[in-house]
């Protein structure tokens, strides 16, 4: 029994290390965002000598922050969504057909696991300033879905197939046809799963970098990201104002993953259960 109480005791005090650490970070960037640059260098741990949003508003006016983070929204929401479509339709027909070279296909889309997407920036860049698809949203949308494609069939696939056969049947008897199995049936017992894979999917375009720097050059396009760097010159910063910036960067993920928090946790719990 005691050593049970300790063990929680000791479980606890991790936890609230672990807390702290990870928090630091984020209570520094946020009182640093009311400084100046010269009390961010000169009292780094002090609280602002006055609470006031001017380094907000130099955020917006230099970098354009609001443009930025709706930018980077469109692009990860339809990629997201466009993930969740492929991935779906494919999971459906590797679980739930008699396609003869399922697992053949299922390997080929695991194979993309191992492909790190920037070993292809050379190939892309050919390929989109010969077709003049720079500065283009569609391209991009495409290119983020393609390389979040493989991680996200591989999670609805898996969950996929822990679901009876049996609730097929039942819905094939009642007159539903594939896609109506698929989308109305199978896919809201999936939604941990896809849940899950949609805010990785979403986390993971939201903060990329290097193809919005190279196929994004028009500043009126520009992601969060990229306006960030334009906070910083080659000889001088204003470091109040990228703090500013990185709040409001980092402010939406942390709503949208409180939002989707149980539904992160249930596909994660889920998944490790399945099978």
């Amino acid at each position: 029994m005691k050593k049970k109480k300790s063990l929680k005791i000791f479980l606890y005090i991790c936890a609230i290390i672990w807390a702290i650490v990870s928090l630091a970070p984020l209570v520094f960037s946020v009182i640093s965002s009311f400084k100046s640059t010269n009390e961010i260098y000169g009292q780094a741990f002090a609280l602002p000598k006055s609470w006031e949003f001017t380094n907000y508003i130099n955020a917006m006016e230099k970098a354009n922050i609001g443009r930025a983070v709706a930018n980077s929204f469109f692009l990860a929401i339809t990629s997201t969504l466009l993930v969740i479509l492929l991935a779906s339709l494919v999971s459906f027909a590797i679980t739930r057909t008699k396609y003869r070279f399922k697992n053949i296909t299922l390997l080929y889309f695991l194979m993309g696991l191992t492909i790190p997407m920037h070993t292809t920036l050379i190939p892309l860049a050919d390929l989109i300033n010969r077709y003049n698809l720079r500065n283009k949203f569609i391209p991009l949308i495409f290119l983020y879905a393609t390389f979040n494609l493989p991680f996200t069939i591989f999670i609805i696939t898996g969950y996929m197939k822990g679901i009876s056969k049996e609730i097929d049947e039942a819905a094939t008897i009642d007159g539903c046809g594939p896609l109506r199995l698929l989308f109305q049936v199978l896919f809201p017992l999936c939604k941990p799963a896809a849940a899950t894979a949609a805010i990785v999917t979403f986390l993971g375009v939201y903060n990329e970098l290097i193809f919005a720097l190279l196929f994004l050059t028009d500043k009126s396009k520009h992601t969060i990201s990229v306006s960030l760097m334009s906070l910083t010159g080659r000889y001088s910063s204003d470091k109040g104002a990228i703090f500013a910036a990185i709040c409001m960067f980092i402010l939406p993920i942390i709503i949208i993953y409180v939002l989707c928090q149980e539904h992160v946790e249930k596909g994660i719990t889920a998944g490790a259960t399945k099978g």
